[in-house]
C-alpha cells in the first residue's frame, strides 16, 4: 500500500474554481424554480449579513457581468415581481432609510446625466408610470427644496435646439383636458412680478392662434 502524501489536505466539498456545464447549471435552477424563502428565514439570513461588508468587486467581475447581462430582457412576469417587491411599505421604507443623507458626488451626477440624456420613455412605459402614479397624491416639496430647485435652476438656459424643438409643439385637446382635469381644485402657486413680466416677454408676438387676433392677420 503506498504511503499518503504528509502535509494540510484540500478541504472537503466542491471545488470553487470548477466551472458547472450549461446541463448542470439548468438542473439547478429548474430545482430551484418556484421555491420562496419564508419570512423567518430572510430575517435570518438579513440579520447574519447586518454588518458584514460584501466583497468588492473587481473591474473584470464587473465588466463580465455586464456584458452577460446586457441585452437580456426580463419578462413581464419578472418585471411585475421587482414592480411588487419595489412598492412594500416595508422595502420603501428600508431604502429611504439607506438614503437618508446621502449626496450624489458632482461626477456621479453628471455620469447620471449623461445617461439619460436624450433616453425617451416609450409610449408603454409612459402609460404604465401613468397608472402606477394615479390616485396617489404628490407629495408637496418643502421650502427647503423649492428653495434647493430654484438655486439649481437660476441662470439655466434652453439650448437653441431644444427650443427649436418646442416652438411649434401643438398641445392635443385630450393633453388639454387631462391637464385641465388635474389642476381642478388645486390653488395656483401665485407668481411673482418678475415671472409675470418674464412671461409677457416670452410670449410678445407670439400669436395664440386666435382668429381676428394678430397672429391670424385678422383686425379691424
Amino acid at each position: 500500500m503506498g504511503r499518503k502524501k504528509a502535509g494540510p489536505q484540500p478541504a472537503a466539498g466542491p471545488n470553487p474554481r470548477r466551472h458547472l456545464s450549461p446541463e448542470t447549471r439548468a438542473r439547478m435552477s429548474a430545482a430551484h424554480k418556484g421555491r420562496t424563502h419564508s419570512p423567518e428565514t430572510r430575517a435570518k439570513i438579513a440579520a447574519a449579513r447586518k454588518g458584514r461588508p460584501g466583497r468588492p468587486l473587481s473591474p473584470e467581475t464587473k465588466a463580465k457581468l455586464s456584458a452577460d447581462r446586457k441585452g437580456r430582457p426580463r419578462s413581464p412576469e419578472h418585471r411585475a415581481k421587482i414592480a411588487a417587491a419595489l412598492n412594500r411599505p416595508e422595502t420603501r421604507a428600508k431604502i429611504a432609510a439607506a438614503l437618508k443623507g446621502r449626496t450624489f458626488s458632482p461626477e456621479h451626477r453628471a455620469k447620471i446625466a449623461a445617461a439619460q440624456r436624450g433616453r425617451i420613455p416609450s409610449a408603454e412605459t409612459r402609460a404604465r408610470i401613468s397608472a402606477a402614479k394615479k390616485g396617489r397624491p404628490g407629495r408637496p416639496p418643502s421650502p427647503e427644496t423649492r428653495a434647493k430647485l430654484a438655486a439649481a435652476l437660476k441662470g439655466r438656459t434652453f439650448s437653441p435646439e431644444h427650443r427649436a424643438k418646442l416652438k411649434g409643439r401643438e398641445v392635443s385637446p385630450e393633453t388639454r383636458a387631462k391637464i385641465s382635469a388635474a389642476r381642478k381644485g388645486r390653488p395656483g402657486h401665485p407668481q411673482s412680478p418678475e415671472t409675470r413680466a418674464r412671461i409677457a416677454a416670452a410670449l410678445k408676438g407670439r400669436g395664440r392662434g386666435i382668429p381676428g387676433s394678430a397672429a391670424e392677420g385678422g383686425g379691424t
